[in-house]
């Protein structure tokens, strides 16, 4: 049997009986992920209804500012507010017509002029003044849109009015109403919402009533329940209370049934938007999964164990084996070799790890060869570059811009001390023994440090006096500056021109001062 079976086999029970373990264990959360799943569900589903909605509405305004602004009807319905004439009402009768053929959804287009009073519309009904005249009162600044029950009081339309202007002077108003078979076709698309739930849209009538308008799912006509039947209709309710978006649960609704409910509040229309499900719907399947989950996890977690015992003592033999010799060479014996004993995968493991063995061994006396290889050359190029540092003929000093980090031989000479140790117990820096004088440099040079101001005006020359043991010595001082792990550290060379500047200034045959 090959090393894979003998892996996979195990491996594969084991996973089951973890699975199904993990099942068992938690089937006390099985309730709450169901329910949570059937929420989100219902949640999507109600912001799905809303933004319909929304774009439902958007489109009819969109719709009713084109017909408004039209040029014909802006001219026409002025000039037939200034000079009243068959012609111009019939030009307006004729995009009324228009726009109501082209439009199935548009029952009726009625038109006010600027003081409210009805100049055509399609229907002609008589009966139109009062809800045209509120209509013409809450549009004159705006679009404006409402339900309103014309007709038989439970099946709503929908009311936009909206303002006429023409070169900025009011001419008028006009009212469209709407058919909502639209909305109506959406929330009876109940695809995922099983055999109880559904999508509902109600509304608040003048007497503050809740009329449930929307086709229903288990009744035939719209519901009205009057505010004294506060047990009844629950997730609606809460939807004109809280005005908000939210998840209510276990609240019973129209029928007196416990639900699930996504609740919104559509203000533009004044419309409480449910999406629900019944509670007992959505636990259903839940009493049958945990029987299966239990008799299932317990056959393949005992089946699991039985076979998981039978093949484990070969399987670990092995793998402890190479393992126990995997960890000593990791540990730095390298020289231990493992004993194969099998021609399968795990042998040919094992002598993998024996050849990695073996290579580490000539790896590591090649490494150790360069290393004292590369270490003898480096001890080389250090002992030439010390060499060069202490045979430089003018004091050379490394710094890090604070204090002397090396200094050659001729410092040490110059100064007087033996070791850096000693110089840095009476000064920090060697601009500390500088003689301030005007024209010379000093520790600070315009607000710098000296060196940083010879790096910065490396063209110029830069002196500087160091009085010692009661005589001035004069020096020319250059810098430059580097970079050591991003830390900027400086070279500064001082030439003592002391003695060049006697012979300059002295006269060779009588010692005396040059007149010049």
């Amino acid at each position: 049997m090959s090393v894979k079976y003998k892996i996979f086999v195990p491996t594969l029970l084991m996973v089951f009986s973890i699975f199904f373990s993990i099942n068992y264990f938690g089937v006390q959360h099985i309730e709450k992920d169901i329910k949570k799943i059937s929420i989100e569900h219902l949640h999507t589903l109600g912001h799905v209804t809303y933004e319909r909605m929304a774009q439902y509405l958007q489109a009819e305004e969109e719709g009713m500012h084109t017909f408004n602004s039209r040029l014909l009807l802006r001219k026409t319905l002025k000039n037939h507010i200034n000079e009243p004439n068959k012609k111009t009402l019939g030009v307006i009768k004729t995009i009324i017509e228009s726009s109501y053929t082209n439009d199935g959804e548009v029952q009726d287009i009625i038109i006010l002029d600027a003081k409210g009073k009805i100049i055509a519309s399609k229907s002609n009904n008589a009966n139109e003044n009062n809800f045209a005249l509120n209509a013409f009162n809450k549009s004159r600044d705006g679009i404006y849109s409402y339900l309103s029950f014309l007709n038989d009081g439970k099946k709503p339309i929908l009311l936009l009015g909206a303002p006429i202007f023409d070169d900025d002077i009011f001419v008028g108003v006009s009212v469209f109403k709407l058919s909502i078979d639209y909305l109506y076709e959406i929330l009876e698309q109940r695809s995922g919402l099983g055999e109880t739930g559904e999508s509902l849209l109600g509304t608040l009538d003048e007497d503050n009533n809740i009329v449930l308008f929307s086709p229903l799912r288990f009744s035939k006509s719209a519901l009205v329940n009057p505010p004294s039947e506060i047990t009844k209709a629950i997730p609606m309710r809460l939807a004109f209370k809280d005005k908000t978006d939210e998840m209510v649960e276990n609240e019973l609704d129209y029928r007196n049934i416990p639900v699930v409910s996504s609740v919104h509040y559509f203000k533009p229309l004044n419309i409480g938007i449910v999406v629900k499900k019944d509670i007992e719907e959505i636990m259903e399947p839940i009493e049958y999964l945990i029987f299966e989950l239990i008799i299932v996890s317990i056959l393949g977690f005992i089946t699991s164990i039985i076979i998981s015992l039978m093949i484990a003592k070969y399987i670990t033999d092995e793998i402890n084996k190479i393992a126990s010799a995997t960890s000593s060479i990791s540990h730095g014996n390298i020289h231990n070799r493992i004993e194969i004993t099998t021609n399968d995968e795990l042998g040919t493991l094992s002598l993998s790890i024996n050849k990695m063995a073996d290579s580490l061994v000539n790896m590591n006396v090649s490494l150790e060869e360069k290393v004292k290889e590369k270490t003898n050359q480096l001890e080389i190029s250090n002992n030439k570059l010390e060499y060069i540092f202490n045979i430089t003929p003018n004091i050379t000093l490394i710094t890090n811009g604070e204090i002397i980090v090396k200094a050659n031989h001729q410092f040490y000479k110059f100064s007087g001390y033996e070791s850096l140790e000693d110089f840095l117990k009476d000064y920090k820096c060697v601009c500390d023994m500088f003689t301030e004088r005007e024209g010379y440099l000093k520790p600070l040079v315009d607000g710098v440090s000296w060196m940083e101001y010879v790096v910065l005006h490396k063209d110029a020359i830069h002196k500087a006096i160091i009085e010692k043991d009661g005589e001035e010595y004069l020096f020319l001082v250059n810098a430059t500056k580097y970079y050591e792990n991003d830390k900027p550290f400086f070279v500064t060379v001082f030439e003592n021109i002391t003695e060049l500047q006697r012979i300059a200034s002295t006269d060779h045959l009588t010692n005396l001062m040059n007149r010049v």
